[in-house]
């Protein structure tokens, strides 16, 4: 394997099994990072991919790298899991953004009317994610068995 950047890979199915085992040690620490949260702090409705990526990466990293690379890797996690049924995704506005959509803006400007929209989402939507149901039956069975 030629990777983009470091020594050539001369057993890429080793290698490829590396970071599959690392991706799935990955997807743990979510998920319990995930139950965690919703077992002790239920009312919260779960963690924003944010919190997530603080409370799994918490110091390890500096603050840039929390913001740019381990959010976007967290993100892609997140999809995955909530593909898989591990994870559930939910879309909430907070209360102080419960107000009708200025659609001015898309009148005065047709040209930043998609940006407004993307914009507009990303403010009014909170996204939290929490462990599925299958996910806390089996950390409790887990629990139970230690």
């Amino acid at each position: 394997l030629y990777p983009l950047h470091g020594d050539v890979v001369v057993d890429g199915v080793k290698k490829l099994g590396v970071y599959a085992k690392h991706r799935v040690t990955r997807e743990k620490a979510f998920v319990e990072a995930l139950v965690k949260s919703w077992e002790t702090e239920p009312a919260r409705g779960g963690l924003t991919q944010s919190e997530l990526a603080r409370t799994v990466y918490g110091n390890s990293v500096n603050w840039l790298v929390l913001k740019t690379a381990v959010w976007g890797i967290v993100g892609q996690h997140l999809q995955k899991l909530v593909e898989d049924g591990r994870v559930v995704m939910e879309k909430k506005t907070p209360w102080f953004l419960k107000w009708p959509e200025p659609l001015f803006w898309r009148a005065a400007s047709p040209f930043l009317a998609k940006e407004f929209e993307i914009w507009w989402e990303r403010l009014a939507m909170e996204t939290r994610y929490r462990p599925s149901a299958r996910e806390m039956s089996e950390s409790a069975s887990t629990s139970a068995a230690t």
